[in-house]
């Protein structure tokens, strides 16, 4: 039986109890019982802000190396000692309402160097035609929307309230 971690491509193995009812806390090594609500909640608080930290630490480690690396390109490479590391910068960022101007100003140069990147489905509108009916073209429209909407990706955010 699976607990559903891996479906979201999280190799933590928890060592458990007999019938799956806790698993061992890796921060306190208590066991945490599945179904102690307050005591879910407390491991979870707990890991996230451990993971906060860890966040922050890997960052200043991230910036410093590649302010030790030399270049300018994209990708770096920084050696020491007894380790190398590959050092890349991420993306650019561009601005969306100065493309947006550039692609309708400029129809005879868009295609030189502007695309399309991503679609994005407005939900209050989605959510009405998911729920309508019409002629043939409307309703072979719809099945495509469905068809692309692959559901919730990734881990459900939660926020702690008390």
């Amino acid at each position: 039986m699976s607990d559903g971690l891996e479906d979201f491509g999280i190799g933590v193995e928890q060592e458990r109890e007999e019938h799956s009812s806790a698993f061992r806390d890796p921060i306190t090594g208590e066991l945490v019982k599945l179904d102690d609500v307050d005591g879910l909640i407390d491991a979870y608080e707990r890991a996230d802000n451990l993971l906060r930290e860890l966040r922050a630490f890997t960052a200043k480690i991230r910036v410093q190396l590649y302010e030790l690396s030399v270049g300018d390109t994209k990708t770096r490479r920084i050696r020491g000692q007894r380790r190398r590391a590959k050092v890349v910068q991420p993306n650019d960022v561009w601005d969306q309402s100065i493309l947006k101007e550039a692609w309708n100003s400029f129809p005879h140069l868009r295609d030189e160097a502007l695309q399309i990147e991503r679609l994005k489905v407005r939900i209050r509108e989605w959510n009405k035609i998911k729920n309508e009916t019409g002629p043939d073209d409307f309703l072979t429209f719809r099945a495509m929307l469905e068809k692309a909407n692959r559901g919730p990706q990734g881990l459900p955010k939660i926020e702690i309230e008390q």
